[in-house]
């Protein structure tokens, strides 16, 4: 599970899937290997080849938003939220309030002792049949990057006169 901020109110235009183009490139090379192009006439016309995606419901382009977006394993989204005095890993905020989040991120990059309870070590659990889960753990430069990454998104919302919300 993940958490995405993100300015839903942006801007969005439509973009050719990266995946799309990757498709139709492996199945022009893997047609050529497998020598189905030998006889005159078996090639596809680029509309056809324009027709092929990376997948049955993908239409070979999507929406893209202007507005920059930060995506955070759940886990980490609840440490950076709890930075900022948010505490819910879904939620909402309006323009009038970026300023005060704005604020925070600042005090943030300058007290690291806010950080500090963030800051953990990788550990493994084993669980009562066997079952290991690793935890990556988290240096102070991770949640400064992280931090860094969110307010690209609070600015832009801040400019623009926009939302920001998480989920």
């Amino acid at each position: 599970m993940s958490v995405t901020f993100r300015c839903p109110d942006s801007p969005q235009f439509m973009t050719d899937c990266e995946w799309c183009k990757e498709a139709r490139y492996y199945k022009k090379y893997q047609s050529a290997l497998d020598g189905a192009w030998i006889e005159e006439g078996q090639e596809l016309t680029e509309e056809e080849w324009g027709r092929i995606t990376c997948d049955p419901y993908c239409n070979g382009s999507y929406l893209e938003g202007e507005a920059p977006e930060v995506n955070f394993s759940n886990y980490n989204a609840r440490g950076v939220l709890s930075l900022l005095g948010l505490s819910n890993l879904y939620g909402e905020l309006p323009p009038e309030d970026l300023s005060e989040i704005l604020r925070r991120i600042d005090i943030i990059n300058t007290n690291c002792e806010w950080r500090e309870r963030l800051v953990e070590e990788p550990r493994t659990e084993i669980g009562e049949k066997g079952a290991r889960v690793f935890y990556g753990g988290n240096t102070d430069a991770q949640t400064l990057r992280r931090i860094a990454e969110l307010r690209k998104v609070f600015e832009y919302a801040a400019q623009h006169g926009t939302r920001v919300s998480w989920d």
